[in-house]
């Protein structure tokens, strides 16, 4: 995209009747189930794209198309939804609401993203402090997959935080989808992969700004579909 298209966009976006504070919602482009995703047509969201070593938000406006859905669809019926954003590519993910308004740089931890591994750390550093991510059970496992009883734990080496856990886990894989300071606080935000069942995906965002006391991150907002 040009530079001059991406600034109109983005004075188009921040300047003019201001605009209701919404819930922070967030979605991703794909073919889905049509009642999973309540999105209309030419709305204006805020993607988040790579664009060479950098990542940027940047508004988007969706096109939604209907889709057959081979899961529950009979033929010639089209009940499935198609999102995608024509001309800037795939997104990571895109969110409307929260108080995100304005087409920006995001900075991005890349060294973390990807899947947990069994015992495994993943560690980064943000704004001189270090934070780490890992996966505790109570049950030991010979696989890649999580086990029954896990815990997502979040820790900047004095406050330790759940960040989700699961009882049961039918052939779950969690992973970080992205990392980085999506509010620009100066704090870490995660969007994470986190799921209890190997046919529902749930993509979850954690914000620094949204926690509460004695808290680093608070789940904002999610997106979650399934497959068969």
């Amino acid at each position: 995209m040009k530079l001059g298209l991406l600034l109109f966009l983005a004075i188009t976006f921040t300047v003019g009747t201001p605009a209701v504070a919404q819930e922070l919602r967030v979605i991703e482009t794909g073919s889905f189930h049509g009642e999973e995703v309540d999105v209309k047509d030419g709305e204006l969201w805020l993607g988040l794209y790579k664009r060479a070593d950098s990542y940027m938000l940047m508004p988007s406006y969706l096109t939604i198309v209907s889709v057959y859905d081979a899961v529950i669809d009979a033929e010639g019926q089209k009940s499935g939804k198609s999102i995608s954003v024509p001309g800037l590519g795939e997104p990571l993910f895109l969110v409307k609401g929260g108080g995100f308004e304005q087409a920006r740089p995001v900075m991005t931890i890349e060294s973390i993203t990807g899947e947990f591994e069994p015992g495994v750390e993943k560690a980064f550093e943000l704004g001189g402090r270090q934070y780490s991510l890992r996966i505790e059970s109570d049950e030991k496992g010979d696989n890649d997959f999580v086990q029954d009883r896990s815990k997502l734990i979040f820790s900047d080496g004095k406050t330790k935080q759940i960040l989700y856990e699961v009882g049961e886990c039918s052939f779950c894989h969690w992973r970080v989808e992205w990392a980085g300071d999506l509010d620009s606080d100066g704090r870490p935000d995660l969007y994470l992969f986190l799921t209890d069942h190997y046919n529902v995906s749930n993509q979850k965002l954690f914000l620094s700004s949204g926690a509460g006391s004695g808290k680093l991150l608070a789940e904002v907002a999610e997106f979650t579909t399934t497959g068969c």
